[in-house]
């Protein structure tokens, strides 16, 4: 897994082992809400 700032730099990276995930890999965004952190899919960014 990586969390990417989207100004090309990866303030964390964690290794995976093992997932029951259909996909090689999947986008994600994470957006605050000025209350918490809500993560979506690309369609719904």
């Amino acid at each position: 897994m990586v969390y990417a700032d989207g100004n090309d730099r990866d303030p964390a990276r964690q290794g995976i082992p093992f997932t029951d995930l259909p996909l090689d890999a999947i986008t994600l965004y994470a957006c605050w809400d000025t209350e918490h952190w809500v993560i979506m899919l690309l369609s719904e960014y």
